[in-house]
């Protein structure tokens, strides 16, 4: 079963019963948009999309996890036809990349590398298959998941960019929770299910190979032990997962606002797969506030009660 939750919140009882006009005019004047249903439109994953896109290397045998790319510095551009534009990472102190060191520190430049040398039409058809650029199968309606403006990554730099979930990747909350249960599920992707009388179902029958689904739970897992979600890495529990921040910007030069990601599990207790995301998190430390936040769920003597949660425009999704 999904659950769904949109902040900052709203009470639709005043459309029945009716407003005052100075109410209206708050509400629909409020720079948070409470009354966008977050967990129905689309966004861009940033670096959450990184297993995904692992998960097409490793299928379609593109993708070697145990051989390294040698890497040097912060930025890379493939040669020159990529003019002067480059792909950035944020830690340049390891120069021998394999996809454990790639997906526990985020690097943004081997998976860039790695869709390159894959090819669009791998890719494309790898997306395809998970539900990109489909209608998803859910009784609630949310925006379908795209993999570009067009359909195709017909320019290697959008090729690149999307490997790490920038690029025009856009993703609905729902259908990422949804992979990541692929994840968990040795392979296996289930119809996400509103409702209490429906049946359940595969909707994907193997997003990966069930070596393949173990060799991401390992991954996701040293992502909060080693890695950038360490802070969640909490005693009692073995939570695994991925954070990511999507830039919004329409240049490389510019600052940008930034959204938080953090899909998340607990391997000693794999029932529920947790997704949030927050807007605005550039002023908040980043995806490292909305790991904070995650921890929330799973405090075993604990509920949400940060007031912060009110003030920022987020959703979470929990199933």
């Amino acid at each position: 079963m999904t659950s769904l939750v949109s902040f900052p919140a709203f009470d639709p009882n005043d459309y029945v019963l009716g407003f005052k006009q100075s109410d209206y005019e708050a509400l629909s004047n409020n720079k948070l948009n409470p009354t966008l249903n977050r967990f129905a439109a689309s966004f861009s994953p940033g670096s959450v999309m990184k297993p995904i896109s692992a998960a097409v290397g490793l299928e379609h045998g593109k993708l070697n996890p145990n051989e390294t790319k040698t890497i040097t510095g912060k930025s890379w551009r493939k040669d020159d036809s990529w003019g002067n534009y480059s792909v950035t990472r944020v830690y340049e102190q390891y120069e021998k990349v394999d996809l454990e060191t790639a997906m526990v520190h985020s690097d943004n430049i081997y998976f860039a590398m790695m869709a390159t040398e894959m090819g669009a039409e791998t890719f494309t058809e790898g997306l395809t298959r998970l539900g990109f650029g489909q209608e998803f199968p859910f009784e609630y309606p949310v925006a379908d998941s795209q993999i570009s403006n067009s359909g195709d990554l017909n320019r290697e730099v959008l090729l690149a960019d999307s490997a790490y979930g920038q690029g025009e990747v856009l993703m609905n909350i729902v259908h990422l929770a949804s992979l990541y249960g692929g994840i968990v599920n040795d392979g296996t992707v289930m119809k996400p299910l509103l409702r209490a009388n429906e049946e359940q179902e595969a909707w994907i029958d193997q997003m990966v190979s069930q070596e393949n689904a173990k060799l991401l739970q390992n991954l996701l897992r040293k992502v909060v032990t080693e890695g950038t979600a360490k802070s969640i890495n909490i005693s009692g529990n073995k939570i695994a997962g991925k954070t990511g921040t999507a830039e919004l910007k329409t240049s490389r030069d510019e600052e940008g606002a930034e959204n938080g990601f953090f899909v998340s599990y607990d391997q000693s207790n794999p029932e529920m797969v947790l997704a949030i995301m927050v807007e605005g998190v550039h002023n908040h430390g980043g995806s490292g506030y909305v790991v904070d936040l995650a921890k929330q769920f799973y405090k075993k003597d604990n509920h949400i009660k940060n007031s912060a949660v009110c003030e920022q425009r987020c959703f979470y999704l929990w199933w």
